[in-house]
Parts: C-alpha cells; structure tokens; sequence
C-alpha cells in the first residue's frame, strides 16, 4: 500500500500546496475576494477559444467559472480534464468558464490545442487579472453568479455544486429522478428532455432506489419481498402511473422499492429511456460541431442509437476527428487506471507486493480517500473525476468505446458502432491480460 493515505478533501488541499511556490501575484498588496462580495473583474492581453484573440468572452447575465492555472503546475495539467467537464456540461444551461493563466498566448496555445479544450481561456503575462484573484494557490477554481457575486472560492473539484445552485439545478440524483418523473408526467417535451439530460449527468452506476423511495414514501410494503427486487421495471411502472389521478398507484410501487432492490445503474436506465425518446437527429450533431462541442457530439453516438446517415455526417468533420485523435490515446490510458484500481487496489485481488513502486508510478492518480478509519483505500482521482468500485469498471469500459470510436473518426473511417463496442470489449480483456501478468500476487 502507498505510504500516503488522504481523504478527498485533505487530497486536494495538498494539490493546491504544491504549486504555491515562486514569485507570483500573492506576493502583492490587497487581499484575496470574499465570497460574497463581487467577483473581481476579469480581463487578459490575448484570448484563446474567442472569436478574436482581444475579445474577451461574453459573462454578463451568465454563471462564471474562473479557473486560475498554469501549464507549469502538474496539479492544474490534473484538473482540467474536470474544469472542460464542466464546460461541456453546463455552457448551454449558462455557464461560462474562464481559464487564466499568467503564461504568454505561445507558452499556452499548443498545449490547448493538443489537449483539446475549448472553454474560453485568457493569457495574463503582466498578471493584472491575477492580482485581482490573489490565488493562495494553484489551481484555485472561482463561481461568480449572474449577480456577478463570488459564490464559491476554493479548487476545481468542489466547484460543480456550487455551478448547479448558482444555476437553480437539483444536485442529487434522487431529487433529479423525482423532476424527470414529474416532467414524463406531463405533455412537456422540452421539459421531459432537459430533466432526462440532467438525470444522465447525475445517475450514479450503484443507485440505492429502495433508499430513495422510502424517502418518498416513509415505509416500505408490508408484505416482505421474495428477495432484492430489481428497480428497472418497478421504475418503468412508475413512470407510467407517476402522473395518475389516483396517487394509491404510484405509493404502491413506491412501497414495493423501499422493501429492498439490488443496487441499480440508473444512468444506463436514464441513457436507454433518453434514446428511445429522443433518437440522434443530424440538425442536432451539425449544430454541436459548429460550436466545437465534440464531447457531446461523441456522447451522443454513443448514447442516442444515430442513424447510419447520422454518423456519416458526424465521421465528415475534420474537426472532430482531429479532436479524436488527439484524446484516443488518454482514453485508453485512463481506460487502464480504472481497471487496475477496479482489480487490484478497490477488488478483491492484490498486487504483488514486490511490485509496489512500479504499480503506483503506473497508476499514478490525482488523489485518493479513504474509509473512516483511514485504513482502506475506497476511491481515486482519475482525470479529474471520482472512481469507486461502484463505477470503476464503467468508467473503464466509457473510455474504451471512445477510444475505439476515437480511432475510427481519427482515420476518417466511418464507424461501426457494434463493431467499436465489440473492439472495446476485446481490448478490455487485453489491457486486463497485461495487467494480470504484471501485476498480479503469485
């Protein structure tokens, strides 16, 4: 086992600590802003993902999220996988995010390129915004509402919550379910769509519905189940009597959950209900890669069951292709983190132990937490988001369908997307094969 064991939040107040060294901007007179106070102003001497290199992205009456980084700080580098997520996620709800750095545009430019990241990022060599900011260390991560009030002053991977209540969205993936059945309840299509997007981004892999039901219900069925039940059709019926006139139908099923279900993946049950409803339409793609939004666009070929014209249209662009390209390798790499801490760090099996250096230089994460008592490794820091042994052989097996559909765009082939998932598949079972040789306890 490693020698350094930390829980999430002490994870991330090291990896601020460790890019506080040099002269910077902290070292001048003011103070660091307040949250609640107004967010300082933001300003930069060239802009990347502009229309213009001097025009400066459009904040007024939107949600910012200003990111202070640096191509220099291993911590930054880390997070901005999560600081893109973000972007991804929230630009069409209203968000805007701001990365600055106190670099010159030629230090900078080729790393955004390369990386592909396309939130609005400003070059501050003179450090006017920085000062402004006065970071206490790098990365820091700032949300300024549409009041233009700080909200939130602390690092990347904390900021989402205070994103979605500065956007008025639910956080949690029960109070999200219960808006999505509320909105299926109703003729509303844009309202069913967006509410089942939000559930998709929210759903975790291991959804305890028994739990959330008896929340909704206070107790569950007298009559004791034959066992744990499975949600998916107990969900189905209530997603069909949620909006019925007699409420005795909806607390039946509701009663029936609470008695116990095994644990669910309700984002596969959200993405299977989104693509039935909502099939990948071209207009949509054409529309997202316009605006560079090639995560979504990826996203969405997996996800919506496009049309075959649908794909090839999407196959066309060059720009999406070039975004493939330059990601295909990472995704499998992060594909290959997820499955050694699934196997042999949050698993059953164990590395051997001759083999500990080499194994945590391979795994290399962002951070780890740990159990209350601090004595069992639960979860890392991979690429910015939170891996489990609930979601670690997901998270694996997403990456390695964009890796297999990243290489397919890459070398302008059209794909085939049965033919990516069984080549994911397939290099599942190699990466694992490696693995196994390599690491495991004889």
């Amino acid at each position: 086992m490693p020698r350094l064991v930390l829980r999430w939040g002490f994870v991330v107040a090291l990896l601020v600590l460790v890019c506080t060294g040099g002269a910077s901007a902290e070292d001048d007179e003011g103070r660091t802003p307040v949250v609640g106070e107004p967010g300082p102003e933001l300003s930069a001497t060239t802009w990347l993902n502009t229309s213009d290199e001097s025009t400066p992205p459009e904040t007024d009456g939107h949600v910012v999220l200003v990111e202070l980084w640096g191509t220099w700080c291993g911590p930054c580098v880390r997070s901005m996988p999560r600081v893109q997520g973000l972007w991804d996620r929230y630009r069409d709800r209203g968000l805007v995010v701001v990365g600055i750095t106190r670099e010159a545009e030629a230090d900078v430019r080729s790393f955004v390129d390369d990386k592909g990241y396309t939130f609005p990022i400003g070059c501050d060599p003179t450090q006017a915004c920085v000062r402004r900011y006065k970071p206490r260390g790098w990365p820091s991560t700032y949300v300024i509402d549409k009041s233009g009030t700080l909200t939130y002053a602390g690092d990347p991977y904390g900021a989402e919550a205070a994103v979605e209540s500065a956007l008025g969205l639910e956080s949690g993936p029960g109070p999200v379910l219960v808006q999505t059945l509320d909105a299926w309840a109703k003729p509303d299509e844009a309202a069913r769509r967006s509410t089942l997007e939000r559930l998709i981004e929210k759903a975790p892999c291991a959804f305890d519905a028994g739990a959330w039901a008896q929340e909704l219900v206070g107790a569950p069925s007298e009559e004791p189940p034959a066992g744990q039940l499975d949600a998916g059709p107990l969900l189905e019926q209530l997603a069909k009597t949620w909006g019925a006139a007699d409420p005795a139908k909806r607390s039946q099923i509701l009663e029936k959950l609470a008695g116990g279900t095994a644990p669910f993946d309700l984002r596969s049950w959200a993405v299977e209900r989104y693509a039935k409803a909502f099939p990948l339409k071209k207009d949509e793609v054409q529309g997202w890669l316009a605006s560079k939004q090639y995560a979504r666009v990826l996203d969405a070929l997996l996800d919506r069951r496009p049309s075959s014209s649908v794909v090839k249209a999407a196959a066309k662009d060059e720009g999406l292709a070039a975004y493939a390209g330059k990601l295909v390798d990472d995704w499998r790499t992060l594909a290959r983190k997820a499955l050694m801490a699934h196997h042999y760090l949050l698993g059953e099996m164990r590395y051997d132990p001759e083999k500990n250096d080499e194994f945590w230089r391979d795994l290399s994460v962002s951070g780890m937490s740990t159990s209350a008592d601090r004595k069992q490794i639960v979860g890392v820091l991979i690429a910015g988001e939170r891996v489990n042994q609930d979601n670690a052989s997901s998270f694996a097996d997403r990456k390695l369908l964009l890796w297999s559909l990243g290489r397919e765009l890459a070398a302008g082939e059209t794909p085939r997307l049965p033919a990516c998932e069984k080549e994911a598949s397939k290099e599942r079972k190699r990466i694992e094969a490696e693995l196994e040789r390599t690491y495991k306890k004889k």
